[in-house]
């Protein structure tokens, strides 16, 4: 049998299981996403998710000094940082300012960012000494550790049109030792993801 015979059929074979495929994700309540966010860099972070359901990998966990920094600057939560303070330790930022450099094919620019605490039951401000505490969650066969967070938040959104971005942290004392800012790179990405309807 020649191939100009065999193409209508692979062609048509091709279109059926698209269908199919569509059908069932439909069914399971699941439809393609593509989302363009920034894609963390640093080396030795541990890139995951940020939304409770599918999502690009678009926030960074960082060990630093014995502490942990959890940051994403754009998402479905957009600019947050997570200090994530183990027993014994303490943390506190020298300033609340942070920066941000973007670049693009056009040109560089920078934007200042100031830090403000997401709740303002523990820290009033962003510069207030954070005290750690540790402790176990289960969740269902899996144990992990927990640590006293505090969740900061930019007082105003900021408005990143770039194709990179380094995240400036300000230098920050770890149970009273001054050590610099972390910077964060993250470039531009797209990513197609299958987001459940009910998320």
């Amino acid at each position: 049998m020649s191939n100009s015979t065999n193409s209508p059929r692979i062609l048509l074979h091709f279109i059926r299981a698209t269908l199919a495929i569509l059908l069932m994700l439909g069914i399971s309540g699941c439809i393609p996403q593509v989302y363009e966010y920034y894609r963390p860099d640093y080396p030795g972070g541990e890139n995951h998710i940020s939304g409770k359901c599918n999502g690009p990998k678009d926030t960074v966990l960082i060990p630093y000094h014995g502490i942990f920094f959890d940051i994403r600057i754009t998402g479905q939560d957009n600019f947050s940082i997570y200090f994530r303070i183990p027993e014994g330790m303490t943390a506190q930022l020298k300033s609340d300012m942070a920066e941000l450099v973007i670049h693009s094919a056009r040109h560089d620019s920078k934007q200042t960012i100031k830090l403000i605490p997401v709740s303002k039951l523990f820290l009033q401000s962003a510069t207030q000494s954070m005290r750690g505490g540790s402790r176990k969650r289960s969740f269902l066969w899996l144990e992990k550790d927990w640590y006293e967070t505090y969740p900061f938040k930019a007082e105003q959104e900021p408005m990143i049109e770039g194709d990179s971005v380094i995240l400036i942290l300000p230098d920050i004392y770890i149970n009273g030792v001054a050590f610099p800012g972390l910077q964060v790179p993250f470039r531009k990405d797209r990513s197609l993801e299958f987001d459940a309807l009910n998320c």
